[in-house]
Parts: structure tokens; sequence; C-alpha cells
């Protein structure tokens, strides 16, 4: 009863903790970066998919700081998409758990 008790509190902030992340990523994340080699130049354009279309906005050309700021950006969505995912699967844990409890 008492480990009972622990696992839904842990569930319900799992809950909490993914919800929190799922919206920093689509608000902090809602565009993605495609960069054109264009004649020897590099070239900036935000991507995002629009009822099943991708949808692309030139944004101009791009120097080497601003590719390696894009970079940088894309390991942290990156991360942040692994924590998202690992944070699913320890719901999905303590979900099982829960149901073999109540048995």
């Amino acid at each position: 009863m008492f480990s009972e008790n622990i696992l839904k509190e842990e569930l319900k902030n799992s809950i909490f903790n993914l919800r929190r992340l799922k919206d920093e990523l689509n608000k902090k994340y809602s565009w993605g970066y495609s960069i054109k080699n264009i004649s020897g130049k590099k070239y900036l354009y935000k991507m995002k998919r629009v009822k099943g279309k991708v949808v692309y906005k030139y944004i101009g050309k791009i120097s080497a700081e601003e590719i390696e700021k894009i970079n940088l950006e894309k390991k942290e969505k990156k991360a942040l998409k692994i924590k998202i995912k690992s944070l699913s699967e320890e719901i999905k844990f303590i979900n099982r758990s829960l149901k073999r409890n109540g048995k």
C-alpha cells in the first residue's frame, strides 16, 4: 500500500514533467532549419510541417557562426527528445507496476 502511494506520486510527477518538456519542445523548436548550398554559398531556410506538407521560409545567407549556433540548437533539441522518450518509458513502467500491484 505504501509503495503504491509512492508509485502514484511518482507517476503524477513524471506526467507533469513530460507535459512540461513537450510544451518546451513545441514552443522553442516549432520550426526546423535547413541549410542549402547553392552555387557555393549557404542559405538558411526555416521549415515545418503544415497539414502534412513541409513549408519552407527563406531567411537569407548564413555565416559559419550561425551554422554553429544552429547545430548547437539541433543538439539541444535532440537531447530534449531523448529526455521525453526516457520519461515516457518511465511512465509506462510505473503504469505496469501499478497494474501488477492492483491485482
